[in-house]
Parts: structure tokens; C-alpha cells; sequence
């Protein structure tokens, strides 16, 4: 569960939340020159040569008092459409409108840009009760790369840290980049943590019991990832991961009816993949999508060959979708799936709990091979820089395809309410209540769930 939740917190910046704090949430995060464009009034032609000279001068009022002063306003247009450039043109002031000026999508745009930079800091109390009472403070930097790149998005830098009653403890800090018109996306992070819990054993029915035995694991870890645009808004490139992770199991629940049923847990492991990502990505914001869509596809083949223990691979397919409904108001569709194969670790199976599919389960409960999720959110902005959010899911945890029935289905429902405290970016401070089969949980974070 640790391993996975720490590569989630640093894997993106909106992206998954652990259940309570989200263990180390995801870190993140013209006005146009307006063309004066003069209304031009063409000077009536003369109807004979001998009059179309006075005639112009004495201009379309037929006032000489009121020709001399507006002959100080006359512009003489360089290019006239007769080609005659004896002919002048009259400013009527009484006439003029200021027009925007169209960009090069033909749009109008009544505001710049603001490419400065913006700093994110917030507190995050933490309640559960699997990591305890506690805080988590996170915090980063959100900032254009290049100030003349009015393509990429904000690049990021940023980090956090937590510690509970429990005596757990994490930190992890976190490194985004776009580049060259949005050609290039380069991420990279590095995390530690000490994190006490409970592990329910592997599969639905073991999750139903909700019997545990308590664990104590230590990891630390570092990953990069690059990706080059290739052609209609696909992104494709490699990811490398590599972690430590030591696991503590008190030997006297052993034997218990959790511990007959769970795997071998081992004690002192490392894993590294050297795995693909492929995106497409159409949003309009990587923090708060108003519409547009993310497909995300990552394959991870861990291996000893990339210096690992064990050998395994891991599937995972997420596509999101956001539909404006109004300046205010928007809809989020989410669906996901994760397959693992192989000699895969326990803290490296598919679980719900410690990532935003599904909000309302005890991290770790339902835990298993493979999962698919599916949610809907609801988004509202308020005044005052408030809003709301309602959601509802389900999912099910399954070793193999065969094993798929409605029976073991869990669902999940929850409503929320948003603070902006980055209004450049419209990144949010997030509090959710959630409820699932038999469970609920209460979420802080920055960001959306997705």
C-alpha cells in the first residue's frame, strides 16, 4: 500500500489522494493589446473634377468651420481601395468603436495572460483511523518555464511531509516541466515514509471480514519520467521507479486468520521497473479541467534486470472526462482499471482506499490482482472563492476475470466542499465525505480527485 501510495503522490499533480490526508497528496500545481481600430469614413467623390477637391476638404457636413476642425483629425489611408491617394479619410469620433482584436484562433481575448508564477502552501489536518491524528503540510511553486511559451502549460515544483499519532512520518518532493510548446514533459520525484497500518489479507472475501494484523513499513524511492508529443495530442515516452521497502509484521497475529490466508510478507524487498506511459491529453487546465479529456496508459514490467527482487508487471488504463456546463459549473466522468501479473508483492496488488477510486474505504481492505473503477463528479463554483462537489462510484477488486460478479461490487458516494487558495491556477483545498459499503472516510487534500 506504501509503495504505491507514495509513486501516486509523486507520479502527478492531480492525480490520487490517500484516504484522510491522502498519505502525501498529490503537489502540484490575454489581455490581449485591444487593436483601436477607427471607424473610416470615406470622403463623398466629387461629381465633377472642378468640385471633387473642395468637395473633399469641405467634408460630408458641408460646414467650413466644422471641416477645418476636423481636417485636424483626417489620416491619410496609405492604401486605399481606389488606389487614389489624393483622397482623404475623415475620423468621426461620434462613430468610432474599439474592437478586439482576433488571435490567431479567431477568438477574442479581453484579458492577458498572466504567465507569473504562483506559490501553493497549505495545512492538512489528518483523522483516520488507520495512520491516527496528525498534519501534513505541502506546498510548492507553480510557474511557466519559459515566459514566451504561451503553449505549455505551468510547470511545478513542490513537497511535503506528514507525521500522525501513530508515529508514522513521510515526506516526498516532486518535479514537473513542460517544455518547447508543450513538446516535451519531464517529471521526477523522490520520497521516504515510515507508515504503521493494517493489512486485511488479498481478495473480496477477506475484505468482507475486515479482520487485520497490524504492519509496520519503511521505504524510500525516486522515479523520473520523460514524454515527447507525438502526433494529435499523444504524448508517449519511458518511466523508470526504483524503492526500498522494508516490512515489520507483529509475529504474534502470524498465525492468525488473517495471516493463514495472506501471502509471504517479505521482509526487506526492492522493486524497479523501466516501464511506458502513453497520454492524450485535451484539457484546458491540468489542475481544473472545465472540459477536454485525459487517456492514460502505463505499462511497468518489474524486473531484476532492472534492479529488482522480483519480476511481475503492472497494467493500469485511466480516462477522464470533463464537460463545462457553464462558466460554473462542470461534470467529471472517470474510469479505471489496474491488472498486475506475475510474482507480484503484496504492497504492489491493486487496492482501493489510499487513491481518489473509490473515496470510503478503509485503505487496504479490499485488495486483490486486478480492479476496475468507475465514478461521476459534479462541480460547482461559489462566491468568494468557495465551491461544492458531489460524487458517486463503484468498483470491485477480483484475482481474475472469471472471478468478475455484481455480489462483490462496492460502491461509494460523497459529497464535498472546495476552497480556491491559488486563484491564477484554480488549484483548491479539498474536504470530502465519503461512504462506502460498511465504511466511510473524510478526505483532505489539494487539488481534484481527477
Amino acid at each position: 500500500m506504501l509503495i504505491h501510495g507514495v509513486f501516486a503522490t509523486v507520479a502527478r499533480e492531480t492525480g490520487r489522494h490517500t484516504r484522510g490526508s491522502g498519505f502525501l497528496p498529490v503537489l502540484f500545481l490575454l489581455i490581449t493589446l485591444l487593436g483601436s481600430t477607427p471607424a473610416f469614413a470615406e470622403a463623398p467623390q466629387a461629381e465633377s473634377e472642378g468640385a471633387g477637391k473642395e468637395e473633399a476638404l469641405r467634408g460630408p457636413v458641408g460646414s467650413q468651420e466644422v471641416a477645418k476642425e476636423r481636417w485636424r483629425l483626417r489620416w491619410w489611408d496609405p492604401l486605399p481601395e481606389v488606389g487614389d491617394l489624393s483622397v482623404p479619410l475623415v475620423i468621426d469620433l461620434s462613430k468610432t468603436e474599439v474592437t478586439p482584436l482576433p488571435d490567431k484562433t479567431g477568438e477574442k481575448k479581453l484579458e492577458k495572460e498572466d504567465r507569473t508564477g504562483e506559490f501553493v502552501i497549505a495545512p492538512i489536518p489528518i483523522s483516520n483511523p488507520t495512520l491516527g491524528y496528525g498534519l501534513a503540510l505541502v506546498g510548492g511553486y507553480i510557474y511557466p518555464m519559459n515566459k514566451g511559451d504561451k503553449v505549455s502549460p505551468p510547470s511545478f515544483t513542490g513537497g511535503g511531509g506528514m507525521y500522525t499519532s501513530s508515529g508514522s512520518w513521510g515526506f516526498a518532493a516532486a518535479q514537473k516541466a513542460y517544455l518547447s510548446q508543450d513538446r516535451y514533459r519531464l517529471m521526477g520525484g523522490i520520497g521516504a515514509a515510515n507508515v504503521h497500518y493494517d493489512f486485511f489479507g488479498v481478495g473480496s472475501e477477506a475484505g468482507k471480514k475486515g479482520k487485520s494484523i497490524p504492519i509496520t513499513q519503511e521505504v524510500v524511492g525516486v522515479m523520473a519520467e520523460g514524454l515527447r508529443r507525438i502526433e494529435w495530442d499523444f504524448f508517449g515516452g519511458l518511466r523508470y521507479a526504483i524503492a526500498k521497502v522494508k516490512t515489520t509484521v507483529d509475529l504474534s497475529d502470524r498465525l492468525g486468520s488473517v495471516g493463514l490466508q495472506s501471502p509471504a510478507i517479505e521482509l526487506s524487498v526492492r522493486t524497479a521497473a523501466l516501464g511506458l506511459h502513453i497520454q492524450r491529453d485535451t484539457r484546458d487546465s491540468t489542475f481544473y479541467p472545465r472540459k477536454g479529456s485525459l487517456l492514460d496508459l502505463q505499462v511497468d514490467p518489474y524486473s531484476e534486470i532492472w534492479g529488482g527482487d522480483f519480476n511481475y508487471q503492472v497494467y493500469s488504463i485511466a480516462y477522464n472526462k470533463y464537460i463545462g456546463l457553464d462558466d460554473r459549473q462542470v461534470l467529471a466522468f472517470r474510469g479505471y482499471g489496474r491488472f498486475t501479473a506475475g510474482d507480484v508483492p503484496f504492497f504492489h496488488l491493486c487496492l482501493f482506499g489510499t487513491g481518489s477510486d473509490l473515496r470510503g474505504y478503509t485503505g487496504g481492505q479490499y485488495r486483490d490482482r486486478m480492479m476496475l473503477a468507475a465514478q461521476a463528479e459534479y462541480r460547482v463554483e461559489l462566491p468568494w472563492r468557495f465551491g461544492l462537489a458531489a460524487f458517486a462510484g463503484v468498483g470491485e477488486v477480483f484475482r481474475a476475470f472469471d472471478d468478475l460478479n455484481t455480489k462483490d461490487l462496492l460502491p461509494s458516494a460523497g459529497a464535498g466542499v472546495r476552497y480556491t487558495i491559488a486563484t491564477k491556477n484554480h488549484i483548491n483545498l479539498r474536504l470530502d465525505f465519503a461512504w462506502g459499503k460498511d465504511s466511510n472516510g473524510i478526505y483532505f487534500s489539494v487539488g481534484e480527485a481527477f
